[in-house]
């Protein structure tokens, strides 16, 4: 049975993958993708303000992993610090 499916299923699943991962561009799509790679547009207002949002989003969920200050923390053995 696992030759069965190695031999015609894992094939046939890798194709599926393959295409769905691989994107193709027409020659037109591609020298766009590189002129914009090689010049960039300006960011536009919505990119910097979804940028800021970002990065504030991020600076909330690094503070939320801090400790607050005072906390008592066990050490390796599972006990509080005298």
């Amino acid at each position: 049975m696992a030759s069965f499916i190695m031999e015609n299923v894992l094939p046939t699943a890798r194709q599926i993958v393959d295409h769905a991962e691989r994107i193709v561009l027409s020659e037109r799509d591609t020298m766009r993708v590189l002129v914009l790679l090689e010049n960039p547009p300006k960011p536009t207002p919505a990119l910097i303000a979804a940028t800021r949002r970002r990065a504030v989003r991020d600076m909330t969920l690094m503070d939320s992993r801090e400790k607050p200050i005072g906390q008592q923390v066990e050490d390796s053995s599972g006990c509080l610090p005298r």
